[in-house]
């Protein structure tokens, strides 16, 4: 079990620096997500170890993690922090050191999930052309994963990426998009609805804008683009409708492919701080679910990861998906 969580050579050296009180804080002098996960990764992965070897526990794990006084000071105002900010499903990843006192088979580890993101990658290669599978990134922490890790598999060929522009997107959304496409040679084809596709009324009937802005330009351009795959980054865990689905969906005509289903939102965070994936300055201000803007705000402390989307659009999403909606 130990060997789930690698612990680094030098721990400190891994912590990012961020000022306390800084606009990315939560309940005050904080982090910002991607800090505040950073630091978090760092602490789980030496949390047993220390954990069997001191009576103290949670004060010299903090010490030895080289975190600043304010986290370790006080292991019950550590907790109701993350309590409040996360849901509950991600404060039993968080505190995975805890429960593998009681239950060391209570989740499969980070690992597991990206050998099997992988195998699920690499599968798409062995049965399809490579040239007609597209990778759908929002510019989101979720499909920015999956972009990383579509490009290792690929090797030296370019990726071709889907970014739907329904004209509501954050700037700093796009400003990521264009930069990381650039960087990474990404074969960006940017895809926007037609004038008759815009509803009269932006997100007044939510199945009638998300179909417009969203369903029907991807459906055109997965057929204009001859595509017999199209990779996302959601989660089974970010809304009811997606518990059941599975890692290749038949989507009538192409093939959903879904390679991090079962990560969670610590999952992701943990691996993007592993790997020093870059991602969209939003999160640094207390996002932690991006849509179109009239659509998303910062989640409430102590509700779930997509709180901050339109509730009634994510009370629909069945039928969205019925549209054709991821």
């Amino acid at each position: 079990m130990l060997s789930r969580w690698p612990v680094p050579f030098t721990v400190a050296s891994t912590l990012p620096t961020v000022s306390a009180g800084s606009p990315s804080s939560i309940d005050g002098p904080c982090w910002g997500w991607p800090a505040m996960f950073a630091h978090l990764r760092v602490f789980a992965s030496v949390a047993i170890w220390m954990y069997s070897r001191s009576g103290s526990g949670m004060q010299n794990m903090g010490e030895a993690c080289g975190m600043p006084s304010e986290l370790v000071a006080s292991t019950h105002r550590f907790r109701s922090r993350i309590s409040r900010a996360m849901s509950s499903r991600m404060v039993m990843d968080l505190l995975l050191f805890q429960q593998f006192k009681q239950d060391s088979s209570y989740m499969q580890s980070l690992q597991d999930k990206l050998a099997e993101t992988r195998r699920t990658l690499s599968s798409l290669i062995e049965h399809h052309d490579p040239a007609r599978v597209a990778l759908a990134w929002t510019g989101g922490k979720d499909s920015t994963v999956v972009l990383d890790l579509w490009r290792e598999t690929m090797g030296s060929r370019r990726v071709l990426a889907v970014n739907l522009d329904t004209g509501h997107k954050f700037s700093e959304v796009m400003a990521f998009r264009d930069r990381m496409a650039e960087e990474w040679d990404v074969d960006l084809r940017i895809v926007r609805p037609l004038p008759e596709d815009v509803p009269t009324r932006i997100a007044a009937d939510k199945l009638a804008c998300c179909g417009g802005l969203k369903v029907r330009p991807l459906r055109r351009a997965v057929a204009e683009l001859g595509l017999e795959v199209l990779i996302t980054g959601i989660r089974a865990d970010e809304n009811p409708s997606r518990t059941d689905l599975t890692h290749l969906e038949d989507r009538q005509g192409y093939v959903q492919a879904n390679p991090i289903l079962h990560w969670t939102e610590m999952d992701v965070w943990a691996h993007t701080t592993a790997r020093g994936l870059p991602y969209c300055e939003l999160y640094d201000r207390g996002y932690r679910s991006l849509g179109c803007v009239p659509c998303t705000a910062r989640a409430a402390h102590g509700l779930d990861e997509r709180a901050g989307r339109n509730q009634e659009k994510e009370a629909r999403m069945a039928e969205l998906r019925a549209l054709g909606y991821f």
